[in-house]
């Protein structure tokens, strides 16, 4: 069934037109009427391609449908064969789940098990960093105190046990303590 599509008269009866000395702007009515027809067109285009598209769509379901008949079981086997399918599914998304909360499990607690020897590791470096320095002051300390002895005591320090200096040195002493 083929349509006919026409302009409402009334629409073209209301349009004002622009007016000059001897009447309509003949260049006006010529837009308005090339714009019409340009509408006409593009709504029978259309309406040709829609017709043709619902053609087809018609012609594919009614092969679906003989496809459908000819390859099901008699009896209503598909809404069976449906929830197998739908039972399956599901079973195997479960099972997906399952394994991601496993997989999610192990990887959290072996992140425990790492966040634990990091902590255990920082303690000892912090113990190892205290004991360094506590040595380190105390090795300072007594360097300082070496200092201040130098500097307080201008006659060398000899043990009473030391052995005797030699000759050379012994001159040099002397004459340090004269002068």
């Amino acid at each position: 069934m083929t349509r006919r599509y026409t302009i409402a008269p009334g629409a073209i009866r209301t349009q004002d037109f622009g007016s000059k000395l001897r009447g309509y702007d003949p260049a006006q009515v010529r837009s308005f009427l090339e714009e019409i027809a340009d509408q006409m067109d593009a709504v029978l285009n259309e309406a040709t391609m829609l017709r043709e598209k619902l053609a087809r769509a018609q012609r594919e379901a009614g092969e679906l449908r003989k496809l459908d008949d000819a390859t099901l079981p008699p009896g209503g086997a598909a809404p069976k064969a449906a929830d197998d399918t739908r039972r399956a599914a599901e079973a195997e998304a479960t099972d997906i789940i399952a394994r991601a909360h496993v997989a999610a499990e192990s990887a959290v607690a072996e992140s425990q098990e790492r966040l634990f020897q990091l902590h255990r590791e920082i303690n000892e470096l912090t113990t190892l960093k205290s004991r360094i320095i506590g040595q380190i002051e105390t090795l300072l300390n007594s360097q300082l105190d070496h200092l201040e002895l130098l500097k307080g005591n201008d006659t060398p320090v000899v043990p009473e046990d030391a052995p005797e200096a030699p000759p050379v040195l012994a001159e040099v002493l002397d004459d340090e303590r004269v002068a």
